[in-house]
């Protein structure tokens, strides 16, 4: 037991465990996406091999969950709960169109282009936020920008004339995949509002096993209408086994981005994933001995100092947001204290008799405290005051446009005691004295706004 827990802190708390799954989760992706391009040289069948991925990950799954419960006393493959269907039956069409698309990119262009292009993903969030939604962000995102969209520009300049094709499908991968996490976060927050399994929560193998599975059983009759069974490999062949070493990798791509997900902050992930990026990148231009000039390899440079530079922003981005969560918070505490002392005795805490009622025909209105902010209101300082002995009646369902102005030339010279016994209301009629000074305001008790 001990050495478990002294394990676990190794691998899950101290920076040596941590720099270890980022190492695995470059390693593993760089050996999908390697393994992808070389079984597209022998055999281009992108349907194909997306549609055995989504296989892979949903049978591993489902394997080492039996093989947890049977021989580690784990928790073994959950019942699926409404919850679950919901929120990975819409986002496994993005994930299919996501990586059939990747898929149709790897075939006509390099890796290391596929992946330049899919780092156009914060122009493409950051424009989608700000005209969808209406999102403000700041000085330093939109900056950040600007390295970027050059960088992919002159990475990409070569393969702009060579085949313009694979760069387009590559663009609309990055696109479905940036719907993806705009649309799935509001998916996500909309179906654990209508959720009645709150308290049931699944771990990331589970996860991984019903979103792959589901994804893969909506792929079949796309499958089996664009490619189908003749596009499957022979058994022992050397593009069987490339499929075999690419669904695990693939797998355990999966699972250390879960893993590492869960252990760190997203701000910390968005740079992990950076690195990936980047490392996937000069790897398969190691792998495939790709040619590469200056102005590709300068491309790729401001790439990564375009995103870089968009991770700084949007950690700036969460800490603004997080202290404009923080005061909001307060001030919703702060009223809902206030509604509880307003409808308690601060003595006892019991609810006051005199919440709840009307104190209308007791407590008179001031109407000169509350004409003033009526800007388009045909009632003057002349219309809604009048002589004690010469009064204008005002009905309680009137409208404005049929309150009758009264002309006095002549002031009352009583005192304040004898204006404010004048406030009485008769059956919804009331009347107002005209005052010795228009809109005077001291002695008198004004209406709180």
């Amino acid at each position: 037991m001990v050495l478990r827990e002294r394990l676990s802190h190794i691998l899950f708390h101290e920076k040596v465990g941590f720099l270890l799954l980022c190492l695995l989760w470059y390693i593993s992706s760089a050996v999908t996406n390697t393994t992808s391009k070389s079984i597209f040289n022998e055999l281009r069948c992108p349907v194909t091999l997306t549609f055995l991925q989504f296989g892979f990950v949903a049978f591993f799954s489902a394997v080492c969950l039996l093989f947890r419960k049977q021989f580690l006393g784990g928790t073994g493959i959950q019942k699926p709960s409404k919850y679950v269907l919901y929120t990975t039956l819409p986002l496994s069409i993005f994930q299919i169109g996501g990586h059939v698309f990747g898929s149709l990119a790897t075939t006509k262009i390099p890796v290391s282009t596929v992946h330049t292009v899919k780092a156009l993903s914060p122009l493409f969030t950051v424009l989608a936020y700000r005209f969808m939604f209406r999102h403000v962000y700041s000085a330093m995102t939109y900056f950040s920008l600007v390295p970027l969209t050059f960088g992919v520009t002159l990475a990409c300049s070569f393969e702009l004339s060579a085949d313009i094709v694979g760069l387009l499908y590559a663009l609309i991968s990055t696109c479905i995949f940036v719907s993806q996490n705009i649309f799935g976060s509001k998916i996500f927050m909309e179906a654990k509002s209508h959720s009645t399994h709150t308290k049931k929560h699944y771990n990331k193998l589970n996860l991984l096993l019903y979103s792959s599975g589901v994804a893969f059983i909506v792929m079949i009759p796309v499958w089996l209408y664009q490619e189908g069974f003749a596009y499957l490999p022979e058994v022992g062949s050397p593009v069987f086994l490339n499929l075999i070493y690419n669904g695990l990798s693939h797998f355990f791509q999966n699972i250390l981005a879960f893993t590492l997900l869960s252990i760190i902050s997203p701000v910390a992930y968005s740079i992990a994933s950076l690195i990936k990026r980047i490392f996937v990148i000069v790897v398969s231009i190691i792998w495939f001995q790709q040619a590469t000039n200056f102005t590709q390899g300068s491309g790729i440079f401001l790439t990564a100092i375009g995103l870089w530079l968009y991770d700084r922003s949007k950690k700036g981005n969460l800490y603004e947001s997080c202290k404009v969560k923080e005061f909001e918070k307060d001030a919703l505490e702060l009223e809902e204290q206030t509604m509880e002392d307003e409808k308690s005795y601060p003595s006892s805490g019991t609810q006051s008799p005199f919440y709840g009622k009307n104190f209308l025909p007791q407590i008179t209105p001031r109407l000169d405290s509350v004409v003033p902010l009526i800007s388009d209101s045909p009632m003057t300082p002349n219309s809604v005051y009048s002589n004690e002995g010469v009064t204008s009646s005002v009905s309680g369902n009137a409208t404005p446009a049929s309150v009758r102005q009264s002309t006095q030339n002549d002031f009352s010279n009583s005192n304040i005691h004898d204006r404010r016994s004048s406030y009485t209301f008769q059956l919804n009629n009331f009347k107002a004295p005209q005052p010795s000074r228009l809109w005077a305001t001291e002695t008198v008790p004004t209406l709180k706004i």
